[in-house]
Formats: C-alpha cells, structure tokens, sequence
C-alpha cells in the first residue's frame, strides 16, 4: 500500500510539473530566452560538473552536470552577464545578448585558483552574497564531493575534519549513534552549546544524546541531525562568529549550521544509483579488553582473565562482523519552467552486536518553478522514517560492561554450583544482554517553501515558510523470558516507553534595495523578520515487575508511573542591514537586529544585536603588486548574538504534592527571575584569504576574540522570597579565542596526475571572568569539572595524590596521604581528625585547544583517485571510568590485587575509590586515519554500451588507524545526555569507534 502511495505521488508531482511549464511555456517565450552551453577546464578542455552557472541580478543559475553542460531557462531579452564559479577555480564572466524565444550557446573555460572569491553564500547574510563581500569567515563543506571520496554513515561524519574549529564528539562505535558538535569551543556555563541546525533554511530539531530512557547513565547516543541523508546534500555552510547576529539573533552564540540540499537542474532526466556495501568490525579487540585479576582466597593465588580470549577460544566471540548496507536513487532534471530532484535511500546497518541494528527510509522532492520571470518558487520536502536497536550499555550494563569489569572470580568454576553460570562476565553473560530491546522508532517530515520575487532590477525580495517534525518512539523492554531465569534468577522484567513529538515553525521575511550611487559606488538596504516557534511535547510510561512470562505491555506489570511535559518556545526578530560595495572590491556592512523570546523574564524588554564588517580585495587595486601573491583579501567583523534562557527558567514555578486530607495542593519551587534576559556573546573576528605561487596555494587565516556576558548561571534563591530552591540569573562572564587555518595546494598538476593537498589547524581557549559572588561553579563533583575564575571553562578540577605509604598488607596508610596544593607544593591530604582537607587543583581542558585534519587526494590520467585523511585533537583530557570501576569499585586491576608490588601512590589512589579523581583523569589526545579510499572512473566508451552516463566504482576505509596518549579503550567515547554531558568526557563501557570497509558502485543514466 505504500509502495501504491508513493507512486501516485511521484506521477502526481511530475504531472505538476509538466502542468506548470505548460502554464508558464508562452508567456516566458514572449519576454525570455535560454542560455546554454559547457564549462571546461582551461587549458586542458576538462569537463568541469557541478559550477554555479548565473545571471547576476536576475535570480536565474544552475548547475553543470557530469558533462559540464548547463541550460539556464527564463532569462530577460538583451544583453546580459553570465557567470560561472567553483570552488578551487576563478569565476568567470562573458557576455551574451539573448534574444526572446531563443536559445544561444555560450561556452565557458575556468582557470584553477586557490581562494574562490566569487562564490556565492546563503547563510549569514539577507540574500545569496559573494564571499569576497562578507567580513566573517564561513566554512563550506561540498556534500557530493566528501561522499564520493570516502565512507559518510552521517552528517556528523560529513562535517568531521573539513571546518577548523567545528568539532565533532562521538559518544560510541553503536551503529545509530551520534556525537555533539562544539564550534569554536563552548559560549556558555550552564545552557547548551549545540549550534543551530537549519535546512534550506528552516530551524529544525537538532537535540543531541536522545533514545530510550533505561538508559539512564546518560548513554543516549541518537543525534537529530544524522536524520538527513548525505547523497541528498549539496553543501553545508557554517557560520562560527558574528555573522550570526543579523539573521539568527538569540539562540545563535553556540554558531550555524546551515545544510542545502540539491536542486535540479534544465536538461533531461538523470537518474543516478548508489549501492554500498561494507562491514564495521570492533578492530583488535582482544588487544583492547583488559585483562583482569582475583586473587583466589582458597589458593592465594592470583588468577587472570582476558574474556576476549576465553570466549573466542569458547567458539562464542564477544563481538562480531556487522554488515553495512546502503541503496540510493535520484532522478533530476526539468525544463525552463520546472525543475526538479526527487530521491529516495534506503540503509540498512547491522553492529558488531545482534542487538544493535539500523534500518532507516528517506525520501526527498525539491522542486523550482518559475511561474513568472520576475518570481522563482522553491519547494523542499523531506521524510525520514526509521527504527534503530540500541546495545545495552553504561547505565544498562551490556557486553562492553560484562566484558571489561570481568572478573576470573565469577569463571563458572569457582561459583558455587547452585550459581548460574557466569563464564567470567561481570553481571550477565553476552547471550542475556542481546535479549534487552533498547530501541527508537522515528518519523520526520521536514518542509519549507520559498518565493524568491524581483519586480524590479532594484528591488528583490523572498519569504521562507516551513516547518519541521518529529516523532519519536523509545521504548525499553526487558522481558520475564527462560533465558533470564537462569541466568538471573528472580529477574520479572519491566518496560519503559517515552514519546517525544518536537515541532519546529519558520517564517522567515527580507527585502533588499540595491542602488548605484555613482559608477563605482553600490549601495544594499535590506530589511528583514523571523519568527520562530518550537514545540516540545514528552509523554513517558514505565512499569516493573511483569505478572507471567511472554507480556510486554505496561499494563501488565505490577508497579507503574507516568508523566507528561510540554515546553514551547518562541522568537521574534527584525533586523536592517546596510552594505556599500566600492568597485566591487572594498565593502563595508553595518547591522542591527531586535529579538524578543518568550523565555525572557517579564520585566526584560527587547534585547538588540549590532553587527559591522569589512573587507577588501586589495590585491585587485593597481599600486598591489606582491611577489607569489595573487589574490589578497582582508577583512574583519564584530558583532552580536545571544542566547536565551531554558524554558521556565525566569517563571515562577511550584510544584504538586498531596495536602491534608490526601487533598491535592501546591508547594514553592524555583523563585524564578522576572529580570532574567539572555546571555550575550560579541565578537571581534579579523583575517585574510590568499592566492599564492600562480593559485597552487590557498592560504585562509582567521583570529578570534568573543566576551560572554549576561552567562546565566544558578544560585539558591533568596530567602526573602519564601522559594527554597534555585533562581537563574544573569551573573557570569567567560572569553575565548582562538584562531584557524584552512591551507590548500595543488603543487602537482599536469594532465595525467594531479596531487590535491588541505590542512586546517584550529585552536581554541577560554576563559572564566566572573561568577558572580562565587569564584567556582561545581557541575559535576564526582567527576570533577567545574568553573572556576581564571581557568578554562568547564576545566578539570580533582584532588591529586602525590605521595603514599602502604602497610604491611598492601593497605595505604592515611597519615602518609600528601595531596598537590593549588599553588604546586604539597601538603597532607587528612587533617588531624580525619577529614578530607585537600584542594581541587586544576588538571587541564575537558575541550581540545587544538584540532585539524590533513588530507591528500592523487588523480591518475584523471580516472584513478586516491585520497586518505588524518584528523586530531589535541591538549584536552578525559575521564577513565573505565578505569575506575575496575581497579576502585571491583578491584580487577593488579594493582588491586597485588597492591605491594606497585607504586603506592597509585595504590592508595584506587583504594580511595573517586576521592583522589586526578588519577582517572588523562591526557586524551590523539590522531586517526579517518577516511582512506580509491576510486576508479569507468570509460564512457564502455559504460556507454550499458546504457549509462557514467559510472564509478570506490573502495574505502574508515577509523584504520589511531595514534594516542590515551590508555583507555577509545579516546573518542564519551557520554552524550543525562548529568554529564555538558563539559565532561567521561568513558564507561563504551564501543569504540568501528573500523569500516565498504564498496560502492555509483552509475548515472
């Protein structure tokens, strides 16, 4: 029945079509012509595919296709200027006149340059800008380019190591997962520093650390923004600065990421499949499960344990091969009054455990039409349905748990023989954990429509309306099943099920006057409005204590509870933005924005954002003339953007509780905080682009320096107020800076071998200005981070044991006990009665300070390529829990069991459980071999003779390699949700990152 519905949509829609070039076909011959013809390489007549081919000031561009051929419908009679760009190449710009009805060729040669000046961005500005004209930096990663190169399971992955100081976080290897998204560190204390997350220009759902609520050790790893399929992107540009001021207003600090899906383009139908198929496998894992130790009190002897290796030997390995599967189909094309790309993907992932898997359905129609000449009409729609298993880990446990906490304690042979049998897991055996379901259900619809008009040469205007949403389902089940009976005797089973339905509502309006003051000198107004409204509704059910085996109902449990939330959340923005370009190369733009948000306290009015920037081209005055330099430009911005409160933050809220009588009532809560407005972060950004050595080398350099004020933080209420607990108010201070790096060179460039090379380095510092009456912000306590005046935001803060005696037992002698000061002696750790007196020092970073990737792509005969890339992150530590829960909760280390044969002061660390933290806590830089690939371009003369256009076929590799300091499991596993999920890297029984192979097969018909 589905299949039936989504092909009568399909018909219907390219009916549609057809119906609107019918209507639009007489009246565009009477006023319009066509433009058509090839762009190619220059000197080397290469077809160039996917260059932005446009008419300047009259709306009307498009692609080029494999071919390097493009057909720009509708475009105004007489004389016009036609302009090809791509990245890595000079634009051009010729001449044609067009005459009504007709179509004229114009055939285009680009020449390679370093630094594309000429290419138009859509996000931080009103409208479509050239770089050259924007003060700030923004980062462009081309979509279809990284996704032919390499493995992308996800957006995430697409943006990994290809924008400097745009980190990616993964929290696990589970087929599914997702990571958090730091750009240019964190902008705030206490709210989230996730960015913003726009498609094609509509705010969308980008919550991180989602999944089913049993996993309550804050293990959720599903991020909204891997729900959009990466065959279907055509770039992704992200603003990390102050640019985010005039469009995005509050809400914009933490920076924008803004994904543009791809459109059709004029010429017949193209159809275009992808089939991958590939594996993950948990690399060397019998190298990287410890191997743990229990002294035997029977014999005194002491035992060991690999699990890996005893369940391998067993013939019932730990983790196996999971099989990676994915099928991609798109047709575009259109005529000059419709063009269209409709897609359709299916993936289908299995883990390297059978209870993590992945099935996911997505389906996209972008849509152009052009009823008018004067007026384009985009339409975008997009499904993504989908059901992903979660393997059980951190809060419930799973293999990862049972295997590395093991112990030959519970080998079967030393249990007593009424014990089930344990094989030497450390809760359950893998067989009972594969039975828990931990899973999510999704269903989402993203939509928006867009009405570009031009009633004039001066004047142009657009309105963007959409709308996204989501609907997830999360269940956990364990069920009362024979397995369990066994092996957990007593065991009855529960469930657990939590709906959360998320709307996002976009209209979005700007206006823009472009005047010619005199010859040299252009002038653009623009003006503009947004609303946006975000609607969260959570409904959560669980029970326990299943009466009879076989139920998985809630009803059907003897112990049950429920709650219901909504949250809703909305802004109001204008902004006027004035821009004067000087012969095209010297501009200046200045800008104000206004913002209202309903989470603002009553008595906060409007809060207002200003934003000024330059730049100049000055390699395009005469008197520049710099040896190996081609193309200079310089630039700089400042501006303003903000943050606002979580919901409920400043409302006074009280909380229901039984009164006398089993009568409902009311008792105070939080004071709430009718002053409580936004935080507000402001930039200054300065930095240059340069072309060097005839354009082989790109050189991008950006510095800076951003000041939050306003940072909201929590402290107990006042007891004026008869509330007894916190109030949020607008106290703190923190600053950051940093600076990045994008290099690119082409030092080998001949007609049959090209050697492309990228590098980015970025750096990123902060730190904490004020607090307040406080000089420390404790977030985590067992953990150790807090915020403390001085220091890095969100630093590493423990008790550091720096000296210790043991007894004659292997016991450490607390008296002995001498702790690190905060000024860098010593002193002991216990004062006379007993207690705890030593200081937090600090450790280092929770955030990297440095970041990069190198990357090299070698073209043979231009059909053979090879490319790799290596990322890193550098100068930040994390938390080996791990580490902790064997050798302090379950003293499985040797160093537990063997105390007097190891260094005391590690020995009393883990005998102290997490009283002295600084031991857990570790350098966790490292590199990793991200993507490796090669890729083989078939001969037209042969895929002709199959009917196709073009066909290619690559093999890749992803995570091959890693090089770390760390000397835990994985340095990138983390928690994503629950308490510590802010600043903290915290690794328990994690999956690693998975090792992938895989093949893909692309053709196009």
């Amino acid at each position: 029945m589905c299949t039936m519905v989504r092909a009568m949509a399909l018909v219907g829609l390219v009916g549609a079509l057809g119906l609107a070039d019918a209507m639009t076909g007489s009246l565009h011959a009477q006023t319009t012509g066509s433009i058509r013809g090839q762009v190619t390489q220059a000197g080397g007549l290469r077809p160039l595919s996917d260059v932005q081919v446009h008419v300047p000031g009259t709306g009307r561009g498009v692609l080029t296709d494999a071919e390097g051929s493009y057909l720009i419908p509708n475009v105004p009679v007489g004389e016009q200027v036609v302009r090809a760009e791509l990245i890595g190449f000079g634009s051009a710009e010729q001449t044609v006149t067009v005459t009504a009805g007709q179509t004229v060729t114009l055939d285009i040669e680009l020449s390679a340059a370093a630094i594309g000046l000429d290419e138009v961005v859509v996000t931080g500005t009103a409208g479509g800008q050239q770089r050259r004209a924007l003060g700030n930096t923004v980062s462009t990663v081309r979509g279809s380019e990284s996704v032919d190169r390499a493995i992308v399971p996800n957006v995430q992955s697409l943006i990994n190591g290809r924008a400097a100081n745009v980190v990616i976080q993964p929290g696990t290897g589970m087929v599914g997962s997702g990571s958090r998204v730091r750009i240019r560190g964190a902008s705030s204390i206490s709210l989230s520093n996730e960015p913003l997350l726009y498609v094609d220009g509509v705010r969308v759902d980008n919550a991180v650390g989602v999944g089913p609520t049993v996993q309550a050790f804050g293990s959720g790893v599903i991020s909204r923004m891997n729900d959009f399929n990466p065959e279907d992107i055509e770039s992704i540009e992200i603003i990390k600065g102050p640019a985010a001021a005039t469009l995005y207003g509050t809400e914009a600090s933490n920076g924008v990421i803004q994904i543009i899906t791809k459109r059709g383009r004029v010429g017949a139908p193209v159809f275009n499949f992808t089939m991958r198929q590939g594996f993950a496998e948990f690399a060397n894992y019998e190298d990287r499960v410890p191997t743990n130790y229990w002294r035997n009190p029977d014999t005194d002897q002491i035992e060991s344990l690999n699990l890996a290796e005893s369940e391998n030997a067993r013939g019932t390995p730990l983790w196996e091969t999971g099989h990676q599967q994915n099928y991609s189909l798109s047709v575009s094309g259109g005529s000059e009054g419709a063009q269209y790309y409709l897609a359709t993907d299916m993936d289908r992932e299995k883990g390297v455990e059978p209870s993590n898997h992945l099935t996911r359905f997505s389906a996209r129609a972008n849509v152009t039409v052009f009823p008018h000449e004067d007026v384009e009409i985009q339409g975008n729609l997009g499904y993504t349905s989908g059901h992903t298993r979660l393997a059980c880990e951190a809060g419930c446990g799973g293999v990862p748990w049972g295997a590395f906490y093991s112990t030959p304690e519970n080998l079967n042979e030393n249990l007593p023989e009424t014990a089930p049998p344990r094989r030497g897991f450390r809760s359950h055996v893998a067989e009972l954990y594969w039975q828990f379901e931990d899973f999510q259900d999704l269903g989402r619809f993203t939509g928006s429509a867009r009405i570009n008009h031009r009633p004039a040469s001066w004047f142009n205007h657009r309105l963007a309306i959409g709308t996204d949403e989501v609907r997830e389902d999360n269940q956990s089940i364990t069920e009362r099943t024979p397995l369990f009976e066994v092996f957990s005797p007593g065991s009855t089973g529960g469930k657990s099920v939590s709906r959360r339905d998320v709307s996002n509502n976009t209209i979005d309006y700007s206006a823009s006057v472009d005047l010619e003051a005199t010859t040299d000198l252009q002038s653009t107004t623009s003006l503009g409005a947004q609303y946006y409204r975000s609607f969260s509704k959570f409904v959560s059910a669980s029970g326990s204590d299943f009466v009879l085996p076989g139920l998985r109902a809630i009803n059907a449990t003897a112990d049950r509870n429920s709650g219901e939330t909504y949250i809703e959340n909305t802004t109001v923005g204008v902004f006027g933005q004035q821009q004067f370009a000087w012969k095209g190369r010297l501009f200046l733009t200045a800008a104000l924005r206004a913002d209202d948000n309903s989470a603002f306290g009553e008595n906060f009015d409007l809060v207002y954002y200003p934003k000024l920037s330059g730049a100049w081209v000055i390699s395009e005055e005469s008197f520049f003339d710099v040896p190996f330099v081609n193309t200079l430009r310089l630039r700089g911005a400042y501006g303003q953007s903000g943050r606002q409160p979580a919901a409920f933050s400043a409302l006074r809220t009280f909380r229901t509780l039984a009164g006398p009588n089993d009568v409902s009532t009311v008792s105070p809560e939080d004071a709430g905080n009718p002053d409580l407005g936004p935080e507000r972060g402001a930039e200054l950004e300065v930095g240059f682009e340069a072309g060097l050595l005839n354009e082989r080398v790109g050189l991008e350099f950006t510095y800076y320096n951003a000041r939050i004020t306003d940072a909201i933080i929590s402290r107990a209420a006042p007891p004026s107020l008869g509330f007894p607990g916190e109030q949020f108010v607008n106290l703190g201070e923190m600053k950051k800076s940093g600076f990045e790096v994008l290099l690119t060179a082409t030092p080998i460039q001949r007609s049959n071998l090209a050697l492309e090379l990228t590098a980015t380095v970025g750096r990123n510092d902060s730190e904490v200005v004020d607090l307040g009456d406080n000089p420390r912000l404790v977030t985590d306590a067992t953990f150790g981070v807090e915020h403390r005046v001085g220091f890095a935001a969100g630093g590493w803060f423990h008790h550091k044991l720096v000296a210790a005696e043991l007894d004659a037992d292997g016991d450490y002698i607390r008296s002995s006990l001498m702790c690190e000061t905060e000024t860098g002696g010593s002193r002991p750790c216990y004062n006379e009665a007993g207690e705890l007196d030593a200081d937090r020092v600090y450790l280092g970073r929770t955030l990297p300070l440095y970041e990069g990737a190198f990357s090299a792509t070698l073209t043979l005969f231009d059909r053979v390529r090879v490319y790799g890339m290596v990322d890193y992150k550098t100068d930040h530590l994390k938390w080996d829990h791990n580490l902790r829960v064997r050798c302090s909760l379950f003293n499985v280390c040797i160093e537990s069991v063997d105390p007097a044969n190891y260094d005391p002061v590690t020995v009393a660390a883990y005998q102290n459980a997490g009283t002295f933290g600084a031991t857990y806590i570790n350098d966790a830089s490292f590199a990793k071999l991200r993507e490796v690939s090669i890729a083989y371009d078939v001969p037209s003369s042969f895929i002709q003779r199959l009917g196709f256009s073009r066909a290619s076929i690559t093999v890749a590799g992803r995570n091959l390699a890693t090089w770390t300091k760390w000397d835990g499991i994985e340095p990138e596993a983390m928690f994503l949700s629950g308490a510590r999920a802010g600043y903290a890297q915290v690794e328990q029984n994690a999956l690693p990152q998975l090792r992938q192979f895989a093949t893909t097969i692309n053709v196009s018909f």
